[in-house]
C-alpha cells in the first residue's frame, strides 16, 4: 500500500518537535555549568554577531517571542553580561550590547556550540545536512505564509 504524502507531513512535523525538545534538553545541559537559560544563550548569541540590537530585533534574531526575549534580557543584566544603551533622539528605541563578561563568553560557549554541533552531526553527510536546512527553511517559509490564514 502507498503511504500517502499527509501521512508524511505528520510523520514529518512529529519528528522536527522531537528534535526541537532534544535539543533544547541537550543545550540546558550544556550550559547548566554557566548558569544561562537557553533564552539568554540566545540573546548573548544574537548580540555576538550583530553587536547591539533594541528588544525587537532580539527577538526576531534569536526567535524568541518578546516577553521571552525581556525575560532572557532581565536574566543577562542581572548577571552582568548585557547594558542598555539609550538613542538620544527616542528613549524607547534603546539598544542592548554586551558587557566586557558577556563578550569574554563568546568563545567559550561557541565552542561548546562546535564540539556539541560536531557530536549531533557525527556520520552525517555535509549534503545531507544542506537538504535537510533546505527542506526546514522552505517549511518555515511556508508556514510563515500561512500564519494570517491560521487565525
Amino acid at each position: 500500500m502507498e503511504q500517502k504524502s499527509s501521512d508524511f507531513s505528520a510523520y514529518l512535523a512529529y519528528h522536527v518537535r522531537s528534535l526541537n525538545i532534544v535539543l533544547e534538553s541537550a543545550l540546558k545541559k550544556k550550559l547548566k555549568d554557566t548558569q544561562l537559560t537557553s533564552d539568554a544563550y540566545y540573546i548573548l548569541v544574537a548580540n555576538w554577531s550583530k553587536q547591539s540590537l533594541t528588544l525587537h530585533e532580539l527577538s526576531a534574531y534569536a526567535n524568541l517571542s518578546i516577553k521571552q526575549a525581556e525575560r532572557a534580557v532581565n536574566t543577562l543584566f542581572e548577571m552582568g553580561l548585557l547594558k542598555s544603551t539609550k538613542n538620544s533622539n527616542i528613549a524607547s528605541l534603546g539598544s542592548y550590547k554586551l558587557t566586557k563578561e558577556g563578550e569574554a563568553l563568546n568563545s567559550e560557549l561557541l565552542l561548546k556550540r562546535e564540539l556539541f554541533l560536531a557530536k549531533a552531526l557525527k556520520s552525517t553527510p555535509e549534503a545531507d545536512i544542506q537538504t535537510a536546512l533546505s527542506v526546514l527553511m522552505k517549511l518555515q517559509d511556508n508556514i510563515s505564509g500561512l500564519s494570517s490564514d491560521l487565525s
